[in-house]
């Protein structure tokens, strides 16, 4: 593989020959140049075989060079930016667009044709207009996918460029998180003006031009020192204990941040508020979560140091989907925040990313798969994606809860969260999963992610995390999302949580309940929720022993409620009036928030009195000794339904968010973690 890089990120422009190729080069590379020899790994096909059309020169006397230099180029290229010729007759090649890349079955053997040779076209009915399917095209194709991957992961960027060399043609591809834009062949032997013209105008490109982000540049020395000082002492806290004594969490992925190599730079990342228009510089490396992706919303989660604020902070940056039904979420925070929606992560500043222009970064592949032209060829209707920053406290996931109480307290808080945002703001959270129910510093419940947040007015099909979408939405995709999708995806999250972190030794997990899926033969879309269906309709979650009486009796609570609600649903005719009477107000209530609310509140009632009962008796005055002895008991107040929780809002001063300075709890947050409102301590 060849790769243009910029010398110390600056003019002038070398190529280098990296065989074998090493991920510190997708750090700072500019260009991807692909090298095959083999013509069968070409991995696209081209409408007409260019090759057997008349525009093919055929005389080798016409090529520019000798013949021994036909052969594919070995040696370093080399680029003299320079006057660019006038007399380079080069026409735009026809283009494909793709929208991602397929794993094919191989062709028969009677579907087998010359390498050259498009599958299809002239010779029969092609099996896929765009990607090939022989072997070698196919492992090409992933290379090439696998190596764009590496570059949008590492660097920050709009769009990625690669030159394709198979043999004597070469194609052009462009990249971004809608999809690919890729060109027809042509044979750079016979017309080496067009790799020519494309390798100088690519020298004299802006590095805006070139795909990077403008608003990420190389972090200084100084800079890398702080953000590695502060993450040091933030893993620090983490694993052995603060300096003021909190409590610490564990947030899984941390240690990544500190990737010493060379794969991941460190970076000076701008954020500008939305909202006030002012600027923030913070300095990351690597991404400690975020599963990499080329294509899509391609979220990357950052711990992150802010210059300004001289704390760490967490940077969500990702690819927004530009839909009419989908706010940004900055801006969907804001709209909970003016509704006092409780148990919200503390929103710093956020909203989509600019360029120097002052437009919207965002992706173009999109645009070039609605052109109704000839040469267009495209497999499906694409996204457009808006690229989107966050800034926010740093928060935990829910396996890090301190203990029952508190995992129980964590779900309670998110069902307020949901509840409050539905009846008040109007908005459905519509992707409840373990990522984003998660816990702050002092050991609240929050609900995070709200980018997939659509109103009550006009609601969509359901989308979600496919572990904890609703039984419902699971069988028909079609499906509108509404409030109760949401109510029962958080029961799943809390199925899950509690098989995870609170059953007795050697249960059965379930874990073959939440992966289920199969796919529609028909339609070709996929379906599940029957093993979660058999799970509400048999015994195997009551057989389940947990290790707290009151989470079990709470799971049991929850299980039949949400059966009553599948069975209200279906054919209550071979039912007495009786009990179809019975199933029909458990259904109600089932659907009702009030119920879910109370009963999440007794059990935390419970699990008070069962903590109560192991706190150990005083033997000075004969009573029980404070909780704060008791070791992994978090000191939370229960709440034991909504408008005791409002009279408590209403008693810090009418605010529907917590008050950062609040002393009426322990602070569990570290030095290092200090909010805005907390005064510097020495």
């Amino acid at each position: 593989m060849v790769y243009f890089k910029k010398k110390g990120w600056s003019s002038p422009i070398s190529v280098r020959l990296c065989l074998p190729v090493k991920n510190r080069y997708f750090a700072t590379s500019l260009l991807g140049i692909e090298v095959q020899r083999s013509p069968a790994a070409d991995p696209f096909a081209d409408a007409e075989d260019y090759e057997s059309s008349a525009e093919y020169p055929r005389t080798p006397a016409k090529s520019p060079l000798s013949i021994k230099s036909r052969q594919l180029p070995t040696t370093p290229l080399s680029v003299s930016p320079g006057p660019l010729p006038t007399s380079f007759p080069v026409a735009p090649a026809p283009l494909v667009v793709i929208s991602r890349v397929l794993s094919p079955q191989p062709l028969a053997e009677s579907d087998k044709r010359h390498p050259l040779t498009s599958p299809g076209g002239s010779n029969g009915a092609t099996r896929n207009p765009v990607e090939r399917e022989w072997p070698e095209a196919i492992a090409f194709r992933q290379s090439l996918v696998s190596h764009a991957q590496a570059q949008l992961t590492r660097q920050h960027r709009t769009c990625f460029l690669q030159l394709i060399l198979v043999s004597r043609w070469a194609r052009f591809i462009r990249w971004d998180r809608s999809g690919a834009v890729v060109s027809s062949r042509f044979d750079y032997v016979f017309e080496p003006e067009i790799l020519a013209e494309f390798i100088w105008r690519f020298a004299h490109m802006s590095d805006e031009q070139r795909g990077l982000d403008s608003t990420a540049t190389l972090a200084s020395k100084k800079e890398s020192s702080l953000f590695e000082s502060a993450v040091k002492r933030f893993i620090d806290d983490m694993n052995y204990g603060s300096e003021d004594d909190a409590p610490s969490r564990h947030l899984p992925g941390a240690e990544a941040t500190l990737d010493s190599s060379d794969t991941y730079p460190t970076w000076r990342v701008s954020v500008v508020n939305s909202a006030s228009g002012e600027a923030a510089d913070l300095i990351v490396r690597r991404p400690f979560a975020g599963r990499p992706s080329l294509l899509g919303r391609a979220t990357r989660a950052y711990i992150a140091y802010d210059l300004r604020e001289e704390r760490l902070v967490f940077l969500k940056d990702a690819w927004r989907v530009d839909h009419p039904k989908l706010r940004p979420e900055f801006d969907t925070y804001q709209n909970l925040k003016h509704h006092r929606v409780p148990y919200l992560p503390d929103i710093l500043y956020g909203g989509d990313v600019l360029g120097p222009s002052g437009k919207t970064q965002q992706t173009l592949t999109q645009d070039f798969a609605l052109v109704k032209d000839e040469w267009r060829i495209s497999t499906s209707s694409l996204e457009r994606f808006v690229h989107h920053r966050l800034v926010q406290d740093i928060a935990y996931p829910l396996e890090s809860a301190a203990g029952v109480r508190e995992f129980v307290q964590t779900i309670y808080n998110a069902l307020c969260a949901i509840t409050t945002a539905h009846d008040v703001a109007g908005l459905l959270h519509r992707d409840l999963s373990m990522g984003n129910v998660m816990i702050d510093a002092r050991g609240n419940g929050l609900l995070n992610d709200w980018d997939h947040a659509g109103g009550t007015q006009n609601m969509a099909r359901g989308i979600g995390t496919w572990r904890f979408m609703s039984i419902a939405l699971l069988q028909n995709p079609a499906k509108v999302h509404d409030i109760v999708d949401d109510r029962e995806s958080l029961f799943w999250v809390f199925v899950y949580g509690a098989l995870t972190r609170f059953t007795l030794p050697d249960q059965d997990r379930l874990m073959d309940v939440f992966d289920y899926q199969t796919v529609d033969p028909k339609s070709g879309h996929r379906r599940g929720g029957q093993l979660k269906h058999d799970c509400l309709f048999g015994s195997r979650l009551l057989q389940v022993k947990f290790a707290s009486k009151a989470l079990q009796g709470l799971m049991s609570t929850s299980k039949k409620m949400w059966l009553m609600f599948y069975v209200g649903r279906g054919d209550l005719d071979i039912f007495d009036t009786e009990a179809k009477t019975d199933i029909l107000n458990k259904r109600k209530q089932a659907e009702t928030p009030s119920f879910w609310v109370d009963t999440f509140a007794k059990a935390l009632h419970d699990l008070d009195a069962e903590d109560d009962a192991r706190r150990p008796v005083s033997k000075l005055v004969g009573t029980l000794a404070p909780r704060s002895m008791v070791p992994n008991i978090p000191n939370i107040t229960p709440m034991s339904s909504v408008s005791s929780s409002s009279r408590k809002r209403k008693s810090q001063g009418e605010s529907g968010t917590r008050d950062a300075g609040d002393e009426s709890q322990p602070s569990r947050r570290s030095k290092r973690l200090k909010t805005r409102h907390e005064p510097t301590r020495s």
